[in-house]
C-alpha cells in the first residue's frame, strides 16, 4: 500500500507521514508497511538570485482554480464544488 503526498516545506512532509503512520497504527496497521511517494518541484537558475525570481513567478501564476482543474482532470473528481474547509467523504470515481 502507498500514499502519494505533498507539501510545501520539509517539516510539513514529515509531519503528514508521521500522522499517517500514527493513523496507520491507530487501526492495528503496521506503519511501516505503508510507503510513501512524495512530489518534488525542482526550480533551478544560474544564481540564488534567479531561482528566487523563479519562485515568486510561480507562485504569481499558481492558482486553486488551475489545481482544481488539473486534479479534476487526472482523477475525473471535481473538487470545485467544494469549499476549502469541507469534509470529503470517499466516493466511488
Amino acid at each position: 500500500e502507498c500514499v502519494f503526498l505533498g507539501a510545501p516545506t520539509l517539516a510539513a512532509l514529515k509531519q503528514h507521514i508521521a500522522d499517517i503512520r500514527a493513523q496507520a497504527q491507530a487501526y492495528g496497521r503496521q506503519p511501516g508497511h505503508i510507503k510513501m511517494f512524495t512530489g518534488l518541484s525542482v526550480i533551478v537558475g544560474r544564481t540564488e538570485e534567479e531561482v528566487n525570481r523563479k519562485v515568486e513567478e510561480f507562485g504569481r501564476l499558481r492558482s486553486v482554480e488551475g489545481v482544481l482543474a488539473h486534479y479534476g482532470g487526472s482523477s475525473g473528481y471535481d473538487l470545485s464544488r467544494y469549499g476549502p474547509d469541507d469534509y470529503l467523504e470517499y466516493v466511488e470515481t
